[in-house]
């Protein structure tokens, strides 16, 4: 389901002129303090309910980032600023 949500915000993105790329904007979703920031500024905007999802939209990108960094096997790889990981590949 959230990757379909987030399919959708990017194809809605695009298709509003709010970004170039689809495939770059879905890449920001998944990126706790860019997406956050995204999106916030954008719910907030929304007539009677926006700063209620906003909030909302922090407890969850909070709650997700807290449960990836809990999900960490080898602890001293859990930074300040995230995870530390060698190379995007995860595996060299």
């Amino acid at each position: 389901m959230v990757f379909e949500i987030a399919d959708l915000y990017a194809t809605l993105a695009v298709r509003f002129n709010k970004s170039p790329n689809d495939a770059e904007f879905f890449k920001e979703l998944f990126n706790p303090r860019a997406a956050l920031a995204s999106l916030s500024s954008r719910l907030e905007q929304i007539p009677g309910v926006g700063q209620i999802l906003s909030g909302v939209a922090t407890e969850v990108y909070t709650e997700l980032l807290n449960i990836v960094v809990e999900s960490v096997c080898f602890r001293a790889k859990v930074t300040t600023e995230g995870v530390f990981v060698r190379s995007k590949s995860l595996i060299d």
